[in-house]
């Protein structure tokens, strides 16, 4: 891979490459800037993004970056990303990526989800492309306690499953899911696999097997393991939000057998095709030990009978961080409450427990003013509570640690005229 320094960041792998340029000079910074933004909102943190000159995305991005050779042509970068297989890979119009981009093996694994573009730069577009694996590629093992039994019948064990995308899933980009299953069961059971909505019950994906493992679940012996492997597209409409990975086992007369297993939850990130602007306002915060607030959105005039939109930006510092609500207030100067706002994060298609360390969530509350609302000042506020427990906000404090009063956090004033 030509000459590389090896650096260990924050426990993050980082490698920069020791020769910089590709024909000289400075590169223009807004393309890299854009990648950067489109990173910070669709990227895991630890996800590696891979190109050859590193350094264009210095200070653009916190992901780690893999330097690929300079050197060797379209062969050389190939070797690298076949090694490595980074999340991300960053082309560059040119001789070798053009070499790059034609090759079969990286129109397989590669599927291009962002592009940068500038006429009047040389080397534009900068074209993303994120690695997807191949069908049944190793994924993230993960062993599950998910037995259900019924006496009459003996019992069905999920063993195990891998998933090639352990978190996330995107309209139109396959997925693969094998499932190892043990049991004895005396009668003739099918296995039905869904994709469940969170939000509204709705079921995006189905696909079931008359024969779970290959055999009749009447000839199950409860000694031997058996898989079934599923290719999954999820379906072009799919809206971002949370979703569940199901496993449903059905009688011959569509009765259930046991309850639903989830295998795994699932989540199609919000925004995940546009970069996300920066707030009008800045208002860092952290609410809890999981999340933080970045900024927000809000017009700072309006007029009675109207609705405004307060936008707010979300940073989850830690995975699955709980089940919270959002509520933004408006008050008058004698604590009055005249408008608010309570839901779900995303309009309940985020919820908490789908995000992941790093997500950058858009959060938009509409307020409707009455009619009648004097003129005058009101103060907007933001805070979290526990969906199952309504009275429990979580705690904030404010960028310089101070924890504020109420649960709750003050924005911007509205001035209604």
């Amino acid at each position: 891979m030509g000459q590389i320094k090896v650096a260990r960041l924050l426990g993050v792998l980082v490698l920069v490459a020791g020769l910089w340029g590709c024909g000289g000079g400075a590169a223009p910074t807004s393309l890299y800037r854009e990648v950067g933004r489109w990173l910070a909102t669709n990227a895991l943190p630890d996800e590696v993004v891979a190109l050859q000159e590193p350094e264009a995305l210095q200070g653009m991005t916190s992901q780690p970056v893999m330097a690929l050779p300079l050197e060797g042509g379209a062969s050389a970068v190939l070797a690298a990303l076949q090694e490595a297989r980074p999340a991300y890979c960053l082309a560059a119009r040119s001789v070798t990526w053009e070499g790059v981009q034609a090759d079969p093996w990286f129109g397989e694994h590669y599927r291009q989800v962002a592009v940068s573009a500038d006429a009047q730069v040389s080397f534009s577009p900068l074209v993303l492309y994120r690695y997807t694996p191949s069908p049944f590629d190793d994924g993230a093992l993960v062993t599950l306690a998910a037995t259900r039994r019924v006496p009459e019948v003996g019992h069905v064990t999920v063993e195990a499953l891998q998933l090639s995308h352990p978190r996330r899933i995107w309209p139109g980009e396959p997925f693969y899911l094998t499932v190892t299953l043990r049991g004895e069961v005396r009668e003739s059971l099918r296995a039905v696999l869904m994709l469940r909505a969170l939000a509204d019950g709705r079921i995006w994906l189905r696909e079931t097997r008359e024969q779970p493992g290959g055999l009749p679940t009447e000839a199950w012996s409860g000694e031997q393991s058996l898989t079934d492997r599923y290719h999954l597209v999820p379906p072009a409409g799919l809206p971002p939000g949370a979703y569940a990975l199901e496993l449903v086992w059905l009688r011959p007369n569509d009765a259930p057998f046991g309850e639903a297993v989830t295998l795994a939850q699932l989540t199609r990130p919000a925004e995940v095709s546009q970069v996300a602007p920066s707030p009008d306002h800045a208002a860092p915060a952290t609410f809890g030990d999981a999340i933080a607030l970045l900024g927000y959105d809000a017009p700072l005039q309006a007029s009675p009978g109207t609705t405004i939109t307060v936008t707010l930006y979300w940073r989850a510092l830690a995975s699955a961080p709980g089940d919270y609500k959002v509520f933004v207030h408006a008050f008058a100067a004698d604590g009055t409450l005249v408008a608010q706002h309570d839901g779900q994060p995303a309009n309940w298609a985020y919820p908490t427990t789908a995000w992941q360390a790093g997500d950058i969530i858009l959060d938009r509350h509409p307020l409707a003013l009455a009619a009648n609302l004097p003129p005058g000042e009101y103060r907007l506020f933001v805070g979290l509570y526990e969906a199952a427990a309504p009275a429990t906000r979580l705690p904030v404090r404010d960028a310089e640690g101070a924890l504020q009063p109420d649960g709750h956090l003050g924005l911007a004033v509205l001035r209604v005229r």
